[in-house]
């Protein structure tokens, strides 16, 4: 996740300083304090926390010791994401870039599909092992009387 904060200096964009930044939980924890924060550019400073959990609420406060006292100071807030804004994206993620394994077919007379699961997975390495799915999902085609596909539902199982 990335932390920005953008210094000014008498409202101009401050650039070349070497701000640091801390963190905590809502509750207390610390996460980090002094981190050092990368230049971007225009008065923008980064900071890659990698150690970052959806879940939770945490505050931010990034320093640069060089500037006026009144603008030594970025404070920032995130709200912790939701279970479900997690699982809608990772089931547009799931489903978009593959990483699913389709079981449980059942075919027509003609070899066509008429039913299957489907589970989705974060990356190949669970798809080929089966494990971990981030949702399952359930298949039905439907054919015309020339075999031509009339209907193909996908629904959360």
């Amino acid at each position: 996740m990335n932390l920005v904060a953008y210094f000014t200096s008498g409202g101009t964009p401050a650039t070349g300083l070497s701000p640091t930044i801390s963190i905590w939980g809502v509750d207390g924890t610390s996460y980090g304090s002094g981190l050092s924060m990368s230049e971007v550019a225009g008065g923008f400073y980064n900071y890659n926390y990698t150690g970052y959990d959806y879940t939770v609420d945490y505050v931010f406060r990034a320093y640069e010791s060089s500037l006026p006292t009144a603008e030594q100071y970025v404070v920032a807030t995130n709200e912790a994401d939701s279970m479900n804004t997690q699982g809608i994206t990772k089931q547009i993620l799931g489903l978009s870039q593959g990483n699913f394994v389709m079981k449980n077919q059942t075919y027509d007379a003609n070899g066509r599909l008429l039913t299957s699961n489907m589970y989705t997975y974060e990356n190949a390495a669970d798809a080929n092992s089966e494990t971990n799915p981030i949702h399952s999902y359930y298949i039905v085609s439907t054919y015309d009387v020339n075999g031509n596909l009339t209907n193909y539902k996908v629904t959360e199982i």
